[in-house]
């Protein structure tokens, strides 16, 4: 079996500066404009310098870092820096200018303040402390994106008082008479819910007749609302009744989990012949033999099992038991 290298330990923030000033000062090298070959770096001189951040590292008391992971938390770090550098300018121009401080991490705010009029990062030009250039374009920008919002809602404005004031003669006579329509007893409307029909008063000319249908109609209203209890009310049993249901299968779903989980006996052998899970199961190897607690219920004849105790351990009362031949 193939071991795996141990990881690398995790870098602190002492190191992630270190490696944060080191990419600044040798920014031309990672990402400059290099003489006679494209804007990329070529990759020996890459290396040289990134093998020179590694022994500066060792020779500071880290760990020692391979290119590969140098170069990654390089890009990781730009890429962070990025995101930091969007959300700024993003505050900055929904707030006016009003940008709430922010925690940035020390190795990304050593990229923003020394590259930040580069064009790899974009840095936030509107940072209260620090001093890129490019400020006074940026607040003008915004000023600029400001001044057209308050245009456009002063237009849509104007634009809404003409057709208003257009179409009021047309629409005068259509809203007195749904005022007119519309009118009812509003501490009728109180009585029933928002879920509930409104019941409406019927005018009739026998002020009798009037009440005797006003009458009928409370206690339909009534035998509705006690028959809308009745029917919450069954409802809520019924969804306790799932609960409980829910429960009992979640129960029985644990219950077959740790019977099978305590002994493979029960349900087929492992593959490597070794029971490790449950509080109930150990292996061990001793003699060159494999020896597998097991539960009480597998310690019976019908399994063929050869039982035997731990001679090494006198004081151990748990049995342990033999693999049969051939299971």
């Amino acid at each position: 079996m193939k071991v795996k290298p141990p990881r690398a330990p995790i870098m602190t923030n002492q190191e992630l500066c270190m490696i944060s000033e080191f990419y600044v000062r040798n920014y031309n090298v990672f990402h400059g404009a290099l003489p006679g070959s494209s804007r990329q770096p070529t990759v020996k001189e890459k290396r040289e310098k990134l093998e020179e951040l590694s022994r500066n590292l060792v020779a500071s008391g880290y760990p020692e870092r391979t290119v590969n992971q140098l170069d990654q938390r390089i890009r990781d770090t730009l890429k962070n820096a990025r995101k930091y550098a969007a959300f700024e300018r993003s505050e900055h121009i929904e707030t006016d200018g009003g940008v709430p401080t922010k925690l940035i991490p020390s190795h990304i705010d050593i990229i923003l303040k020394e590259l930040g009029d580069k064009l790899r990062v974009k840095a936030p030009s509107t940072r209260e402390f620090g001093g890129y250039e490019g400020e006074e374009s940026a607040m003008k920008v915004s000023s600029s994106t400001h001044d057209a919002y308050q245009k456009a809602l002063s237009d849509s404005e104007n634009v809404r008082k003409r057709t208003s004031t257009s179409n009021s003669d047309f629409c005068e006579e259509p809203i007195k008479r749904e005022k007119e329509e519309s009118s009812f007893d509003c501490e009728e409307l109180l009585l029933h819910d928002e879920f509930e029909p409104y019941l409406p008063i019927h005018e009739d000319e026998d002020e009798e007749e009037a009440t005797c249908s006003q009458k009928e109609m409370e206690t339909e209203y009534w035998k509705w609302k006690i028959k809308n209890e009745q029917l919450k009310s069954d409802l809520l049993e019924i969804q306790v009744q799932n609960a409980r249901m829910e429960g009992e299968k979640l129960q029985f779903q644990l219950e077959n989990e740790r019977k099978r989980n305590y002994c493979t006996w029960c349900t087929g052998r492992s593959q490597d012949g070794v029971i490790s899970r449950g509080d109930s199961i150990e292996s061990c190897r001793r003699k060159k033999t494999l020896f597998t607690r097991a539960c009480d219920d597998c310690l019976d004849t019908k399994h063929n099992i050869v039982v035997t105790y731990n001679v090494n351990d006198p004081s151990d009362t748990l049995v342990a038991a033999q693999f049969p031949v051939g299971v």
